[in-house]
């Protein structure tokens, strides 16, 4: 498994329990090594997406203020938000369009 396919699934137990044990997140982890969720662990806490004080871990104050504001969207194949475009944007390529045909 890629090092993304053990960080999504860390992020999604994150966001789904309020607070882990490490050794419970780990179990629940199992299909990845304990090394791999540990490294995940502290890599977060050092980048400020998680809280950890050695025993227990929680997704921290930004992570949770991005998921609830839809910044996240873990069920993208590669944890990016799908390609589509808004109004803003389908405006501006009718608009294109347009005076493409004009010319």
């Amino acid at each position: 498994m890629s090092t993304l396919d053990v960080e999504l699934a860390v992020i999604r137990e994150l966001l789904a329990e309020p607070r882990w044990s490490r050794v419970g997140l780990k179990v629940r982890l199992e299909r990845f090594t304990p090394e791999e969720v540990d490294g995940t662990i502290v890599m977060f806490s050092v980048e400020g997406l998680c809280d950890f004080d050695g025993r227990d871990v929680q997704a921290s104050r930004c992570l949770r203020w991005l998921n609830g504001h839809g910044l996240l969207n873990l069920d993208a194949p590669n944890g990016s938000p799908p390609r589509v475009p808004d109004a803003a944007a389908l405006d501006r390529i009718l608009r294109r369009s347009a005076e493409s045909r004009q010319r």
